[in-house]
């Protein structure tokens, strides 16, 4: 070919290409009915996307209107894992965007994901307007990593889900098995409503497909099942909402290697609420175990079988309140083995037993080689037999304790007694108190158990999940039925004798923030005339702090104080009161606030600043923030009694003019925050007022002293002293000192933690393990003292 071809040819081929990188699609596109949108369709839209593909994110902005479904999305050129492709309602409303099925089309779908991955729906509805018995959704040909968040999917439509020739039918939405796996899917926050099925994840037999997720939904009105996930494995079905009213069964399950179903409401008014048909666990025995993992779940089937399986290898029951009111077994489980159930509640409120369990598993001595263990378990049951272990029936708790029943010879369960006839449970609270578990109460069995429990089991059911994310540890230790949980604390403010009450104020709840060591507000409520208090509906925490906050004008007098009349949240006395100080509903826990002592009149001022830190937090000890309407509290010691309350002013001031000698703890009070924010103070004839007490507040973290505490302590005959380097590093050297001298130093809350004698100038002072923060040294010779600030 003459060369002049060959470079007509090269730049035309160059052109080409160079158009079709241009026509790859990137950025917010508009799809609508106006004439000036981008795509009048999303089938105008989707025809585009498949034709050119995406060289950068693109996202889809729907008008408002209903649109035909029908198109099918396949694998998409340039998707990547930041390269991905997003229709999103416009409003971000999804009553606004209606996709639906064609009266007239012969689909079998509204749209189909064929092998494309990273495509979103969002805030957008799917609505069946006409009887068919089509599925909303299909995914196929190896479609991953795609998402459906908040988006409702509305089939309510009449189907008979039993005339189906084909079982594939009426699925909203469907993971249709292909020669290629569709993996690592994510079903977020939906609402499902109507269809035979709602969601049916089903892979290739001997191909099981990983990673899928179903999260946060709800589901209803589903004719024939709500879920249905066969041949899948390393997946989640996790606090989703189950109403399934009809005649089968609400959730199966037929996965493998490792499974997580947690945090789930299942409510089912068929034969069975949750149904797991064949499991092999990937590690099976308790240490190191990854398998089929059910917790923190409330499941209850009122004419059925809470939960049913058959052929499980590998299975930890745990925290998890099963319900059912008819005489079939709360939970029936053939051919388990490498079993473990703890802090389940089993009720069966007819009169029947709760569990019927049959196991080819064998005893162990050794508790992490168990292969079936029921411990701490509370069992309610209206007859006179609590279950069936390989065909032996047991007619009481005790019964089941005193027979030496292999393969678990020293399981354990508790009585659950009820005050009336409610159904609302919890694990702990709401139970007997057999079923509130002490360490110090068992026998060497349990106390293994219990080690075996927070040791191999702690990151699985308490804090992270199969993925190893953390979890939200406030959802530990609940379970129920059908009526929402409520932890309630309420009492009386008095004194010990009930003659003294508080009328008006407030009481504060508070817990611990995860991974801080501060307080967050979780609940409050004012205080009655009667000084009676009440709070409920609080969020489930291990420990409360509860703060009583009396009404400054109607009660002078008082000041907040938690409920050991601490100042503090973190003092050594005081300590958080555990979530089974509440259990019974019946308990009235009294507490009154610390009161004011009396104080003679003096000569002394104690004031100074409270600020915020620099808003680039770099400086804690140059404050320019302000903070007012702060409680500043002052003790005298010893003893330890509180002589005044003050208030900072809109500049952050405060002040305690007419003080005595003696020594004082100044709190700053700011809530949440640790006992940083406390300072000794001794005032007595060498020295003047202390007019600049100031603190530095690091309102994420802590409270610290700004400049000098000791003020009036410094002299002129110390002038040459040098300390240094400062800030200092692993040691500290003073110089300047012409004498000998003694050597003190102080913490920033007026802590002694150095004294040093005799020392001579040049003096090398080791201060490796000091902690970071303010400290004082204090210089005292035959002569006179001094102070010197230095941080580290």
């Amino acid at each position: 070919m003459p060369l002049n071809k060959i470079i007509v040819s090269l730049v035309m081929l160059l052109f080409v290409t160079s158009g079709e990188v241009k026509s790859q699609l990137n950025g917010v596109k508009t799809i609508g009915n106006d004439i000036d949108d981008h795509y009048p369709t999303i089938k105008d839209a989707v025809v585009d996307l498949n034709s050119k593909g995406i060289n950068a994110p693109v996202v889809f902005e729907i008008d408002s209107g209903a649109y035909d479904g029908g198109f099918t999305i396949n694998s998409i050129s340039g998707a990547t894992v930041n390269d991905t492709i997003l229709f999103i309602s416009a409003t971000g409303d999804y009553n606004d965007v209606i996709i639906q099925n064609q009266t007239d089309s012969n689909n079998d779908y509204f749209v189909k994901l064929n092998g494309c991955e990273r495509v979103t729906f969002k805030t957008v509805t799917f609505k069946t307007v006409s009887s068919s018995y089509s599925n909303q959704i299909t995914l196929t040909g190896g479609a991953s990593y795609n998402r459906f968040e908040n988006c409702i999917f509305d089939s309510k439509i009449e189907l008979d889900c039993h005339v189906l020739e084909n079982d594939r039918d009426g699925i909203v939405i469907y993971n249709e098995p292909s020669d290629t796996k569709e993996e690592f899917n994510q079903f977020i926050n939906n609402k499902i409503t109507g269809g035979c099925i709602g969601i049916s994840l089903e892979g290739e037999t001997h191909k099981l497909e990983e990673g899928n997720q179903i999260i946060g939904n709800e589901f209803a009105e589903q004719n024939y099942k709500a879920v249905d996930i066969v041949h899948n494995l390393k997946g989640l079905f996790n606090d989703n909402i189950v109403r399934y009213k009809g005649d089968f069964t609400a959730v199966t399950l037929n996965v493998d290697t490792v499974y997580e179903v947690q945090g789930n409401r299942i409510y089912s008014e068929g034969e069975t609420a949750l149904f797991i048909d064949t499991f092999n666990a990937y590690i099976a025995k308790p240490i190191g175990f990854k398998g089929l993992s059910v917790f923190n779940n409330a499941i209850s089937c009122p004419n059925g079988i809470a939960l049913k399986g058959n052929k499980i290898d590998g299975f930890f029951l745990g925290h998890n309140t099963l319900f059912n009111d008819t005489e079939q077994y709360t939970i029936d489980i053939d051919s388990v083995v490498n079993m473990l159930s703890v802090f389940n509640l089993l009720v069966n409120k007819a009169d029947y037993g709760v569990f019927n369990i049959t196991t080819s598993a064998t005893p162990k001595a050794n508790i992490a080689d168990r292969e079936f263990g029921s411990n701490f378990n509370g069992v309610f049951s209206g007859d006179s037999t609590i279950g069936r272990f390989n065909g032996n029936e047991y007619k009481t708790i005790e019964n089941w304790r005193l027979n030496n029943h292999d393969p678990d010879p020293n399981s354990s369960f508790g009585n659950i007694e009820f005050n009336d006839d409610t159904l609302g449970l919890q694990l702990i609270c709401g139970t007997s108190p057999s079923m509130r578990v002490k360490r110090e109460n068992l026998d060497s069995e349990g106390k293994s158990m219990i080690d075996l429990l927070s040791g191999a089991f702690v990151n699985l059911f308490k804090t992270k999940d199969i993925n190893g994310n953390e979890r939200d540890t406030s959802k530990f230790w609940k379970g129920q039925a059908e009526i929402s949980i409520k932890i309630t604390i309420n009492g009386y403010i008095a004194d010990s004798l009930g003659i003294d009450t508080l009328k008006a104020g407030k009481v504060i709840i508070f817990a611990k923030r995860h991974n801080k060591n501060i307080l967050e507000e979780i609940g409050k409520m004012d205080v009655s005339h009667s000084g009676f208090y009440t709070i409920d509906s609080l969020p489930y925490r291990d420990n409360y702090w509860l703060k009583i906050i009396p009404d400054k004008e109607k009660n002078p007098e008082y000041v907040p104080s938690y409920h050991t009349k601490e100042l503090r949240w973190d003092a050594e006395t005081g300590g958080p009161r555990p979530l089974s100080d509440f259990c019974d509903e019946t308990i009235i826990y009294n507490m009154f606030p610390r009161k004011l002592d009396t104080l003679v009149s003096g000569d002394y001022t104690l004031s100074g600043n409270v600020s915020q830190t620099q808003s680039d937090g770099t400086n804690k000890m140059d404050a320019r923030d302000p903070i007012p309407g702060l409680d500043v509290i002052l003790d005298q010691i010893p003893p330890s009694r509180t002589v005044a309350i003050t208030e900072t002013d809109e500049y952050g001031n405060y002040s305690f003019p007419n003080l005595p000698e003696g020594t004082f703890i100044v709190t700053i009070d700011y809530q949440g925050l640790p006992k940083d924010t406390l300072y000794k103070i001794i005032l007595d004839g060498e020295r003047d007022s202390i007019v600049d007490l100031n603190y530095c507040v690091d309102t994420t973290k802590q409270i610290e002293g700004c400049p000098n505490p000791l003020l009036g302590m410094e002299n002129p005959l110390f002038e040459d002293v040098l300390l240094y380097p400062n800030p200092m590093g692993e040691t500290l050297t003073i110089s300047g000192v012409d004498r000998k001298f003694d050597l003190s130093i102080l913490d920033a809350r007026g802590r002694e933690i150095m004294n040093l004698s005799n020392q001579s100038d040049d003096a090398f002072i080791s201060t490796g393990n000091f902690q970071s923060g303010i400290y004082f040294v204090c210089i005292k010779t035959f002569d006179g003292n001094s102070m010197h600030k230095i941080i580290k």
